[in-house]
């Protein structure tokens, strides 16, 4: 029973996590492609969350502003690549990078432009999630696999009861 939940849960959990690293390693490398906008940086802080089994995680968080156009709009992502880190040295690290009151390019979608990002490129954290998908993928492929050869296996065979 725990063989198909854990196939069951590949199959699930594998796509998405694949699609979704997939979707961000697009949406970053389009980035670079998109117009800039004059933007200025509103805060800059770094948050802590405590999380099950005495984690942590400690997460940059840069606010920005910028306009296009006529319109205003405010942003807060960084890039594309997690935004999560274990060690706050890392995460003070990026936070470090920016000023109140910068001014800087603003990345923003031209057709959507309420969303934007300060840093353009894939990150390696893109390709961690696009490769923990297409692997569980693989995993529950052979799962999967295993269980339908057993079912079809002579194990499984009605006997005549003789």
């Amino acid at each position: 029973m725990r063989r198909i939940i854990g196939t069951i849960a590949c199959f699930i959990l594998g796509p998405f996590f694949a699609w979704h690293g997939l979707s961000d390693l697009i949406t970053a490398s389009r980035a670079a492609s998109w117009p800039t906008a004059q933007g200025v940086i509103q805060s800059v802080d770094v948050t802590e969350i405590s999380g099950r089994r005495n984690t942590t995680t400690y997460t940059p968080v840069v606010k920005y502003s910028y306009e296009v156009g006529s319109a205003s709009f405010a942003g807060d992502r960084i890039d594309y690549g997690g935004q999560g880190h274990s060690s706050m040295a890392d995460a003070m690290g990026i936070a470090a990078r920016y000023r109140e009151g910068e001014h800087l390019p603003v990345h923003y979608n031209p057709k959507t432009p309420a969303t934007a990002v300060l840093e353009v490129g894939t990150t390696t954290d893109n390709w961690l999630v696009l490769g923990v998908g297409v692997l569980m993928t693989g995993v529950g492929v052979i799962l999967a696999v295993g269980i339908w050869r057993r079912l079809n296996s002579n194990d499984f065979a009605p006997s005549s009861g003789f």
